[in-house]
């Protein structure tokens, strides 16, 4: 009886080889470290809009937006427009 190579499953057998597992394991949504990258600034913008709320921030409305808002938004659109690019 020849046992093939490890990766090799008989025919009509249930089994999954090691390969093919290792396939069906790699193939997960490519977006993915944009989703957990938009959770991790979710919680960071919350927690410093909650410090310059709370702590009476003296920075003016320019500088807390550029903060909360415009510098996020750039990192998140480049981040998402990297992945796209090599899905």
């Amino acid at each position: 009886m020849n046992a093939g190579t490890p990766d090799q499953v008989a025919p009509g057998s249930s089994a999954i080889g090691p390969a093919r597992l290792l396939e069906d394991m790699m193939q997960r949504n490519p977006l993915l470290p944009w989703y957990i990258g938009l959770v991790i600034i979710g919680i960071i913008d919350a927690y410093v809009g909650y410090l310059f709320f709370t702590t009476r921030c003296g920075a003016g409305a320019l500088p807390q937006t550029l903060v909360l808002v415009v510098i996020p938004g750039v990192y998140l659109t480049l981040m998402y427009l990297t992945f796209k690019s090599q899905a």
